[in-house]
């Protein structure tokens, strides 16, 4: 049984998030709160990300044990030979999704044809994909690249815009505007989201370390799962400045996507990472080829769940 110590005994773990302070991250946050890295033994603290900041890269360094990262810019960035690997997905179904306006009769990726849709950099080799899956040229569509400025999509000027559903999509229905949303995942493109990105050194060399980080991580986000109305005052703690409200709107948006009701929280499939690796390479963004089983790394998710 452990006994009850003070920080000293506990050893320091930093987790870099792969954006600022918001409900993205918060089955950490309660798993902080409610006691459950405490009762692993751990002493968490969160680096904020952003802008410029590289999730991958803060780990590779080691000024970070964990962190938080979009599933394709790990994939990108492991096959540069960087030594991470993946030890769970948090969002099994990705956020981006695609929007029109409800009165525009656009309710579907066939309904692309022939219209202005706005996609940002990061957001193009999926949806050249789904393009490509549903037999879409690309002189049938015009492209342009997503601003942070809505008045086109507003207007009608571009009829079909890449959002995020847990974040985006609320901002358009709060500004009073009805849409329809389309899935990629209904279309046969399935991508991970947010996933949790390891050094492989400290895999190796601290195993049980990982294995505490992990199982009290998931039990933070089964928390949220099932009491998703506890995610705003959640986040007030790290960003006093949040809406509590928001905050949790975006935990319901986000709950289809952590909780798909296929397998466990933060269980992964390699032959989504497979499909995911073939779709970067096909779009060009991978070039060097990469061995899966060396970079998603299953052992975790295998003896908490197993």
């Amino acid at each position: 049984a452990r006994t009850a110590a003070g920080d000293q005994d506990r050893p320091p773990v930093t987790v870099q998030l792969a954006w600022t302070h918001n409900a993205q991250f918060a089955g950490m946050y309660l798993a902080d709160q409610q006691g459950y890295y405490t009762a692993e033994g751990l002493a968490v603290t969160f680096l904020e990300g952003g802008p410029g900041i590289d999730p991958i890269q803060v780990v590779e360094s080691g000024q970070s044990q964990f962190s938080v990262s979009a599933a394709d810019v790990f994939l990108v960035e492991s096959s540069k030979g960087k030594p991470v690997s993946a030890i769970a997905v948090i969002f099994r179904r990705s956020p981006r999704v695609y929007v029109s306006l409800a009165g525009s009769g656009i309710t579907r990726p066939q309904d692309f044809i022939g219209k202005t849709i706005s996609v940002n950099s990061i957001a193009r080799p999926p949806f050249e994909a789904l393009m490509k899956n549903l037999g879409i040229q690309s002189d049938q569509y015009t492209l342009v690249n997503s601003t942070s400025d809505m008045t086109p999509f507003y207007s009608g000027q571009v009829q079909v815009r890449s959002v995020y559903l847990t974040n985006e999509v609320l901002a358009i229905q709060a500004a009073g505007h009805e849409i329809n949303i389309i899935y990629p995942d209904d279309y046969g493109i399935h991508n991970y989201g947010d996933t949790l990105v390891v050094s492989d050194a400290l895999t190796l060399m601290q195993p049980d370390l990982v294995l505490r980080f992990l199982r009290a991580t998931l039990q933070g986000w089964t928390s949220a799962v099932e009491n998703p109305s506890s995610v705003g005052s959640a986040v007030l703690k790290y960003n006093p400045s949040a809406d509590p409200n928001l905050e949790n709107q975006k935990m319901l948006a986000s709950l289809p996507l952590i909780n798909t009701g296929e397998d466990y929280i933060g269980w992964m499939r390699p032959e989504i990472w497979v499909g995911m690796e073939q779709m970067l390479r096909q779009q060009g963004e991978l070039t060097s080829s990469q061995e899966m089983s060396q970079v998603i790394n299953m052992q975790f998710l295998e003896a908490i769940y197993k």
